[in-house]
């Protein structure tokens, strides 16, 4: 079974990249839907979001640099064949992951979706611990200065379609109101420490 192989894949890799994948899968749905795709097409958005980054088994257990998106297309074709896909349709996977991390690349509405898809989960909850770890642990950055840094990439994202600007805009939401009153209570503590007299 493909999902079997390509989670194995990516659980182990150095990275567990399996997380990251499943959330793709989803928001790819939601655009495809929202767009109304067959349900053919919708099966080949998810196999092409399934595949998206199993190219970074290269990348980072074998220390090749980072053309994820040309070695997820190698890949791809090794699982895909002699699956209950056309060769028409296993090219069209392949099209869709090879521009998946290139705005200006994408030129049709499935490349458009696993893109959108891709950069929606930047704008995420799970994206962002993810995130906080690695840079406290690689930067030693304290909590603001990284939320700042994060808050400024999720807002930088662009995307294609209507409905994932406004997919990102509810994702955000939650997450930024939650920063600003941490802001606050840290302020609140600030003040606090001013009056430390011992």
């Amino acid at each position: 079974m493909v999902k079997n192989k390509v989670k194995e894949i990516y659980e182990n890799m150095s990275v567990n990249k399996y997380p990251h994948v499943k959330r793709v899968v989803g928001y790819a749905v939601k655009i495809a839907k929202a767009e109304n795709l067959s349900e053919r097409e919708i099966g080949l958005i998810k196999i092409a979001a399934l595949l998206h980054d199993v190219g970074y088994k290269k990348v980072f257990n074998e220390g090749l640099e980072d053309k994820h998106e040309l070695y997820s297309c190698e890949i791809c074709e090794e699982i895909l064949h002699g699956q209950d896909l056309t060769e028409k349709e296993i090219s069209l996977i392949k099209e869709i992951i090879i521009t998946h991390s290139d705005f200006d690349k994408c030129k049709t509405k499935f490349q458009k979706i696993l893109f959108d898809a891709d950069k929606l989960d930047k704008t995420n909850m799970g994206e962002l611990i993810r995130k906080s770890i690695i840079m406290y642990e690689k930067f030693k950055m304290d909590d603001v200065e990284i939320f700042e840094r994060l808050r400024f990439k999720m807002n930088d994202q662009k995307f294609h379609f209507e409905i994932s600007r406004k997919i990102a805009e509810e994702n955000k939401k939650p997450i930024f109101e939650s920063f600003e009153n941490y802001k606050k209570f840290l302020e609140f503590t600030d003040g606090i420490e001013k009056t430390f007299n011992f």
